[in-house]
């Protein structure tokens, strides 16, 4: 996935890559159950409002499988 073994999680969520992880890895939103808990704002700022809805949405998913 391009990012460090820390983020694979991260980078597993749709639309989320290495620099997306990344920017959410510093801002201490660091596995798919932290971005369904952020506040959409805080998302919206980080990753964008396309992204951080398909972001939520991917990673509640994920969450649901397992």
């Amino acid at each position: 996935y391009g990012a460090p073994l820390e983020m694979i999680d991260l980078v597993r969520v749709p639309g989320i890559g290495a620099a997306r992880a990344k920017k959410l890895w510093d801002q201490n939103i660091q596995s798919p159950e932290d971005i369904v808990k952020a506040n959409m704002s805080t998302l919206k700022s980080i990753l964008g409002a396309n992204i951080a809805s398909k972001a939520k949405i991917g990673a509640a998913k994920m969450m649901s499988a397992f």
